[in-house]
């Protein structure tokens, strides 16, 4: 995996797929529709940022800060997002199918038509008021 810097996500072309961007800044960063599959995007700021319809799948995603980011339509198919902050963020239409939820912090997130089923959450996963994991179809882990 190569290591990058904020400066060089922002000048580089838009595939990242198996890229170590593990810790960086990409605060406010536009994403949107870029390939950040099997990316290593543990510990990294990506609060505000756009990733509308980016490709996270199978992304490490442990630790990341996303608050507020939009990630409308993206593909979080099968990503390790253990102990994310995911607060206030828009997740609608999202694809979270097997995605690691666990100690995930989703509060005021905005998951209208997220697709949910089978992603594993645990006790510490706190959820925006009214939701029900087990309707969406998720796995309680203990």
């Amino acid at each position: 995996m190569a290591k990058f810097t904020r400066e060089e996500v922002e000048e580089t072309a838009h595939n990242f797929e198996q890229t170590d961007l593990a810790g960086v800044d990409l605060s406010g960063a536009n994403l949107s529709y870029d390939d950040l599959s099997m990316a290593n995007l543990s510990g990294a700021d990506l609060r505000k940022a756009n990733l509308i319809g980016a490709d996270l799948s199978r992304a490490y995603l442990n630790l990341t800060k996303l608050q507020e980011a939009n990630l409308s339509n993206a593909t979080l198919y099968d990503a390790n997002l253990n102990g994310a902050d995911l607060s206030g963020s828009n997740l609608s239409y999202a694809d979270l199918r097997v995605a690691n939820l666990r100690a995930v912090n989703l509060r005021g997130a905005n998951l209208r038509k997220a697709d949910l089923r089978e992603a594993t959450y645990d006790p510490a996963t706190s959820f925006p008021d009214g939701f029900d994991p087990k309707e969406a179809g998720m796995v309680l882990v203990e």
